[in-house]
């Protein structure tokens, strides 16, 4: 039997440990912000690492230890897959579990926005909209959401204000802008979609 000594130590373990540290820390909001706090996608790579540490430390278990543990591991896994599932039953329900488990995070806003827009509701797109604008303001998508509302809500002057903030942000996102009026044009909102692209092309001659 292989005995972990002082020096040599349990360098397995370890390097799981470095692992996960690595592999979690660009999507941390530590060394850049990225705009979520917290999402599932974001721990694949870092669980590579902590399921390396765990097999090593469980090497040495033997029989009813050994089963005992996978199971203990199965049945909580399990669980959490079994409560989070309903999660995605639909759009709205993944949104409200952004909004719940991230309320800092300015996707869950954003895209609330989008949804108000598809529902009619312009003052809460733009409401839900600005607020993402205030938690990420280097995100040109929100601004052009925002905008998008506030031609909804019949607000021109705090559109333009919007769409020009998002051209500050971004220099040549005409795709932004695009998305946009092809979901006003959807929504049977065809002079919205005209403006958007109007300013779009304003922007884009500059």
């Amino acid at each position: 039997m292989v005995r972990h000594g002082v020096s040599g130590g349990r360098r397995i373990e370890a390097l799981g440990l470095v692992w996960l540290a690595v592999a979690f820390a660009p999507v941390a909001n530590l060394l850049f912000p990225i705009g979520v706090l917290l999402a599932e996608r974001t721990w694949y790579l870092p669980s590579a690492g902590l399921a390396v540490s765990v097999g090593a430390l469980a090497a040495n278990l033997r029989g009813r230890s050994l089963a005992l543990l996978v199971a203990a591991l199965a049945v909580a896994g399990g669980v959490r897959t079994a409560l989070r599932v309903p999660v995605w039953r639909d759009e709205n329900s993944v949104i409200e579990s952004i909004m719940k488990d991230s309320p800092r995070s300015y996707v869950g806003f954003m895209l609330s926005a989008s949804l108000f827009l598809i529902d009619g509701e312009g003052e809460r797109a733009l409401q839900a909209a600005q607020i993402a604008i205030r938690i990420v303001p280097w995100d040109a998508r929100s601004y052009v959401v925002a905008g998008h509302a506030a031609l909804k809500a019949r607000r021109p002057t705090l559109a333009d204000e919007l769409l020009t903030k998002a051209d500050h942000v971004c220099d040549a996102c005409l795709n932004y802008y695009e998305v946009e009026a092809n979901l006003a044009r959807r929504l049977g909102d065809s002079a919205v979609a005209d403006s958007l692209m109007a300013h779009a092309q304003r922007a884009h001659q500059r």
